[in-house]
């Protein structure tokens, strides 16, 4: 009987499983969507037991699609970083879950930047910012003292999912990271700091390595979810790391490019470094032997998805046209620009206050050019998060895209023009999944994860980028930092 893998992606929008067999070939997918709410302007929320009922849901459906013999022998976990889940002491969670989007806690991140400086970014890796669960934590206990007296442990997403799966309390040490709390230097957390906060360090979960077996699935999760209940269930890692493995990141020379809901830029790091500046996160990754550098975009698929749904509301029929009709456009070119800071700005800028704006937009300017707009806009933050990479990591060689938004050949043609260096795509779109099913084989079968990624990742194409058009987006982009600086001076 073959030996499968199930890997389970908790994200922004929807949750997705995939099971692979032993060579990496996909046998079954599901997702699973839904919605976050925010209660008030900046407040981004979701339940927990909302992405409980969308794994139940999306994994029936994958393994609904099995055919013939196979058994699941692993299940690996991935999901969206940086968001608060907090239990009380049945481990039941208190409140929803504030997400990283969220961006309450502008009070708590002034107050560290200034108590610590540039000290905070030599500790943990990068600098702290709204929607980070040590800045959410820290406002909950400010302002909701009646929860923060109640609380018993404090998990990401794929942590509380896990704790479901398993009645086992865990993370790992790339969502470790993305609390804000954490060492990467010492893969450790950062008790002194947590302490100096006043915040207890007990609340913060064991940390055990992305691949080990955190506990096995137990009996009233595997009658949910319709499969045997002692299947081992790997601790696992964040979305974006998880996404580095299923697109194949296995050395410094490719550049992840990655575009969800939000967007990074990703590279693997032979030793630890951090941006002194305090744009760029140091992260631990999931290997478990090395370190990698990011950064993020905070509405990068958000922002598509936004223009898209304004200007055609129709998703199947309407965006496919969008993308195509637009493609001849550039923007830039025409002097029409759009700053895709929806929910502020990180990399570089990390300023919650940032909104979005169109620069340039005149009365013959149609639809197509406001898409093709925020395309560009999208790909120039990319673009802008990468040169400040650069200043930490040497220079890659090609670009690997990651789901989501790359998913589009157009798209995928504009960010190898903007970047200027050609792109390759897999055969897998879901890439975070996908790279928890391989945690999975990896944690139950001992294989090295990087010889599994080389034999199970496909590359099925590669875009080269026309330089004439990057000689153009070369000019827009200056231009587009130009209109960010103005941006930023405006507020003062």
């Amino acid at each position: 009987m073959d030996q499968l893998y199930l890997g389970i992606d908790i994200g922004t929008s929807s949750t997705k499983a995939i099971i692979i067999n032993g060579i990496g070939r996909v046998l079954g997918f599901g997702r699973s969507a839904y919605d976050n709410f925010s209660s008030r302007i900046g407040w981004v929320e979701q339940k927990p037991n909302t992405w409980y009922r969308a794994v139940v849901a999306s994994v029936q459906e994958a393994v609904g699609q099995l055919k013939g013999s196979g058994r699941i022998a692993g299940i690996g976990m991935t999901g969206q970083m940086h968001g608060l889940v907090m239990l009380d002491t049945e481990l039941k969670p208190l409140a929803s879950a504030i997400l990283w989007p969220d961006t309450r806690a502008v009070d708590e991140v002034q107050s560290i930047k200034r108590r610590y400086g540039q000290k905070f970014f030599e500790m943990t890796g990068g600098p702290i910012a709204t929607g980070f669960l040590l800045a959410s934590l820290l406002w909950v206990k400010k302002n909701r003292s009646d929860i923060y007296s109640k609380i018993h442990a404090v998990l990401a997403p794929k942590d509380y999912i896990r704790l479901q799966l398993t009645g086992k309390i865990a993370t790992d040490p790339s969502d470790a990271c993305g609390t804000g709390a954490f060492l990467p230097a010492a893969s450790q957390w950062a008790v002194d700091l947590i302490d100096d906060l006043g915040l207890d360090p007990k609340l913060f979960p064991e940390v055990m390595p992305s691949s080990s077996v955190a506990g096995m699935l137990l009996p009233y999760a595997a009658d949910h979810l319709g499969l045997e209940s002692g299947i081992p269930v790997v601790t696992g890692c964040g979305d974006l790391q998880a996404s580095a493995m299923g697109i194949g990141i296995t050395h410094p020379r490719q550049l992840l490019v990655n575009v969800g809901t939000g967007g990074q830029v990703f590279q693997l790091l032979n030793h630890y470094a951090f941006d002194p500046c305090g744009r760029l996160h140091t992260m631990v990754h999931a290997d478990g032997r090395s370190w990698h550098a990011m950064g993020a975009v905070l509405a990068a698929g958000l922002s598509m998805s936004w223009i898209g749904s304004i200007i055609e509301p129709d998703v199947v029929t309407g965006w496919p046209s969008l993308f195509e009709s637009s493609s001849g456009i550039i923007a830039c070119d025409e002097d029409l620009y759009f700053l895709p800071y929806l929910v502020g700005e990180r990399t570089p800028h990390m300023d919650e206050r940032l909104t979005a704006s169109f620069w340039g937009l005149r009365a013959e300017h149609e639809k197509s050019h406001l898409f093709r707009a925020v395309l560009e806009g999208v790909a120039f933050a990319l673009r802008h998060c990468f040169d400040t990479l650069s200043t930490l990591t040497e220079r890659p060689t090609v670009i690997r895209a990651g789901s989501g938004g790359l998913k589009d050949g157009h798209f995928r043609q504009t960010v190898a023009d903007v970047f200027g260096m050609p792109l390759e795509y897999t055969e897998q779109p879901e890439t975070s999944s996908f790279g928890a099913a391989l945690m999975a084989q990896s944690g139950v079968t001992g294989k090295d994860l990087e010889v599994l990624i080389n034999g199970s990742v496909k590359v099925i194409g590669v875009i080269e980028p026309d330089m004439n058009r990057h000689q153009i987006y070369e000019e827009g982009f200056q231009r587009y930092r130009q209109l960010a600086r103005v941006a930023i001076e405006i507020l003062g």
